[in-house]
């Protein structure tokens, strides 16, 4: 999942397009396998999380994968707003809200 990550996955099953990669970053676990993983995080276990992150970081870093802060950030959003709306109500379930 790091590695999906620091490639630039941005949801869970990105981590598929390592499954024949293994040399990249190892055995890629299954679907269930992660998911089951990403439950399993709680209050408890993001400290942990965060120190072995920042361990990661800093390694990543000391090796020459720092981000060059000198220059500008550019960041690429992408999006599309949608506005829908129906009068047709005739076969909606009634809602918390009525």
């Amino acid at each position: 999942m790091a590695v999906a990550i620091a490639d630039g996955a941005d949801c869970v099953s990105h981590i598929e397009v390592f499954g024949d990669q293994h040399e990249v970053g190892g055995p890629v676990a299954s679907m269930p396998t992660t998911w089951r993983l990403l439950d399993r995080i709680d209050p408890a276990r993001l400290p942990g999380i965060r120190a072995a992150r920042a361990a990661a970081r800093e390694r990543a870093w000391a090796a020459g994968a720092a981000p060059d802060l000198t220059g500008l950030l550019h960041i690429d959003f992408d999006a599309t707003v949608t506005i829908s709306h129906s009068e047709d109500k005739q076969n909606a379930a009634k809602t918390c809200n009525r």
